[in-house]
């Protein structure tokens, strides 16, 4: 399985918000699980609406675009 750019963002955010109350004390604990509740949330939110909507999901995640077809590079396509 490969991530998407989007997933990608999700877990380095998670991570920053997870790392915040390990490396300094000034941050508490309370900050961190309300930006986990709300990251997943959201994440959970788009990912119905992907399943949802087509157009939003072109728009999310991009269209894939092939590098090499049928044994030659496409220079050309981009």
């Amino acid at each position: 399985m490969q991530l998407s750019v989007f997933e990608m963002v999700i877990l380095l955010v998670l991570g920053s918000a997870a790392g915040d109350p390990m490396l300094y004390k000034q941050v508490g604990i309370l900050p961190s699980i309300t930006v986990f509740i709300m990251v997943v949330a959201l994440y959970r939110l788009v990912i119905y609406f992907l399943a949802q909507n087509r157009r939003f999901e072109v728009l999310i995640k991009g269209r894939p675009e092939y590098l090499i077809k049928e044994g030659s590079i496409c220079i050309k396509d981009f």
